[in-house]
């Protein structure tokens, strides 16, 4: 018998869960658009960029009341508010600090900062306002384990900035553009100024604010799920989670610490008229990309690193669908047997983490021999992948999360592998030192974001058919009777 999911009207409706969660998921959104807009290639003006994550706050804000339409909804926003402007300090310290020295800021600092945060708790509390107004009728008044389970899909989505931006930094080189860590030059990470943030110093400065924003996020959910959750297992799931965040970030700075500057690089920098003896953001600026320059040591790192990240959004995607209100109904057993679904499943997850594994190799060392094995291993991933996207969504069509995440794998894997063929053509055909051309770097790194999405629906899916299919058909036959 299939479990029906309960009616999502609750008499409790944490105001706290709610807001926090609705302010995270504005604050990523928020963060996404303003990492676009400033990318070097295509920098859109300081009024255009607040304009539009005005615009992204506000529409968050109503969305905030649309969905808790209820007489709470003016205090969720103003929480939800709160929540996304002190998030949103990260990047409204960059602008305020000054370019005189190491975390210096501005002398109005204190005043941008507060004003900044008082406008975004009261925009939160009258956009939910005109939210609730705007549905016409009560919402969905979830209880704690609802918006816990809502908060999980914010903290997957809040990795997928980080391999976008990841992604960015290796297709253009520029891993070491920062070439010091936990500092940035020197100055405290969030306090590095917004007008030195050109080009590669740019890609890897965003990376490492995504990775702060990835860590709080999964602590945040952390502590949500100790005090809510009261499933043993999903609390070490999130506990490994949260400590795979950490390690990621430690390894990150691990690769940048170990990089050694080489003649290379002082040959780039007296290129354009920079000595040794210049001040370390000066040549930074000067140079552009990066100043130092990747030994074996570091290369290996920081492929380590590129295939660990991936396997952590794996694990934040497998959290979202265990604290998902559907799973916990779901105890009263598994589907129908299907061991051709449940066995493809398995097989396609396997293939992708091969294939993430020769792809990286590919992008940090350009053998040819792993050029050779990521393609042939991408016939094998396109063709299990859609094999069991195809099965789980034609087979199981009264399962909504096996129809949804087996459309998504089948769709998915034929888009990565038409962008694996471009990316072969943008990049390949060129010298090393063409490979950070615009359209290289774009195609490159569309190809690893897209992979990365794969690789999240892949494990959705495949959680979702371990817990809705099952292996075998039970047996019929009566138990034996036992002698008294």
């Amino acid at each position: 018998m299939s479990a029906t999911l309960p009616s999502p009207v609750s008499r409790e409706h944490p105001v706290l869960a709610a807001g926090i969660t609705m302010g995270f998921a504005t604050a990523v959104a928020m963060w996404a658009v303003g990492f676009i807009t400033h990318i070097p290639a295509w920098q859109a003006s300081p009024p255009v960029v607040g304009m539009l994550l005005l615009a992204v706050q506000a529409a968050g804000a109503v969305v905030t009341g649309w969905v808790t339409g209820s007489r709470f909804t003016l205090r969720i926003g103003a929480v939800a508010g709160l929540m996304a402007g002190l998030i949103n300090l990260a990047l409204v310290l960059p602008v305020v600090a000054t370019s005189h020295g190491p975390n210096q800021l501005h002398s109005a600092w204190a005043l941008v900062v507060a004003g900044a945060i008082v406008f975004s708790t009261v925009l939160g509390a009258v956009g939910a306002a005109i939210g609730g107004l705007l549905r016409g009728e009560a919402g969905e008044a979830l209880d704690s384990r609802g918006w816990l389970a809502r908060f999980g899909v914010v903290a997957a989505v809040a990795a997928v900035p980080v391999l976008f931006s990841g992604g960015l930094v290796t297709s253009a080189r520029a891993g070491l553009a920062v070439p010091d860590w936990p500092t940035s030059y020197g100055a405290n990470m969030f306090l590095y100024p917004l007008a030195k943030m050109t080009g590669g110093i740019y890609y890897e400065h965003a990376h490492r604010l995504f990775g702060s924003l990835v860590g709080l996020t999964t602590l945040s959910l952390l502590v949500f799920t100790l005090l809510r959750e009261r499933r043993a297992w999903v609390k070490a799931v999130v506990v490994a989670a949260f400590l795979a965040v950490c390690v990621q970030g430690v390894l990150g700075g691990l690769r940048v610490r170990w990089a050694q500057e080489t003649e290379k690089s002082a040959a780039i920098a007296a290129s354009v008229g920079v000595t040794p003896e210049s001040p370390l953001p000066d040549r930074a600026v000067a140079t552009d990309f990066a100043i130092t320059f990747d030994d074996a040591k570091s290369t290996s790192l920081a492929m380590v690193h590129g295939i660990s990240g991936q396997l952590t959004f794996a694990l934040l995607c497998a959290v979202a669908a265990f604290l998902a209100l559907r799973w916990r109904q779901a105890d009263a057993g598994p589907g129908p047997a299907d061991p051709l679904a449940r066995n493809l499943a398995i097989l396609t997850f396997a293939l992708l983490v091969m294939q993430l594994t020769l792809g990286a190799a590919l992008r940090h060392f350009h053998h040819g021999h792993a050029l050779l094995a990521h393609i042939a291993m991408a016939l094998a991933v396109t063709v299990t992948a859609i094999m069991a996207g195809m099965r789980a969504a034609g087979r199981h069509r009264q399962a909504p999360p096996l129809r949804l995440f087996g459309m998504a794998v089948a769709h998915t894997v034929i888009l990565q592998f038409l962008l694996g063929w471009a990316t072969f053509a943008a990049v390949f055909p060129y010298s090393s030192d063409k490979q950070d051309q615009p359209l290289a770097v774009a195609v490159a790194t569309l190809h690893q974001v897209t992979g990365a999405a794969l690789l999240g629906f892949g494990t959705l899916l495949l959680c979702w058919t371990l817990r809705l299919v099952a292996a075998s058909q039970p047996d019929p036959s009566p138990a034996p009777a036992v002698p008294a």
